[in-house]
């Protein structure tokens, strides 16, 4: 029987570990939130003219694009008798048990945000009857 206090202990977490996946949906919802309500909104000057009813069909899409090409090829594996497939089933079977890159994923949406957030919030839109930028 093995003394618990000998256990090796387990490698210490960053705090920044874990939050791939929460930053990944957080920037997907704030994304989709904010063309919903220019959607909803199209009046607002910052909004006009912009086709965000397109971009609220297209964004989410091409915001989902990558994760789902990457859990679609991650789940393609390799089959066969010979011993090269065998080898390449097993590095398949091991990139599938991969965790997601979800900082990758991140990132690859935070264009998306960047320019949604910059309509939203554009300093340049000036008011109907004088020149104070309307924000809301």
């Amino acid at each position: 029987m093995t003394d618990p206090s000998s256990a090796p202990e387990p490698a210490p977490r960053g705090w920044w570990q874990g939050w791939g996946p929460r930053l990944t949906a957080l920037i997907f919802v704030a994304t989709v939130a904010q063309l919903v309500l220019a959607t909803l909104a199209p009046d607002l000057p910052q909004f006009r003219g912009k086709a965000f009813g397109a971009r609220l069909v297209a964004y989410p899409l091409l915001l989902l694009l990558v994760p789902v090409l990457w859990a679609a090829l991650r789940r393609r594996g390799a089959s066969g008798r010979d011993a090269a497939r065998r080898d390449a089933a097993r590095r398949d079977a091991a990139r599938r048990d991969a965790a997601p890159p979800w900082t990758g994923f991140a990132l690859i949406m935070s264009p998306f945000l960047v320019d949604v957030t910059g309509n939203t919030f554009d300093p340049t839109t000036r008011s109907a009857g004088g020149t104070t930028p309307t924000i809301w």
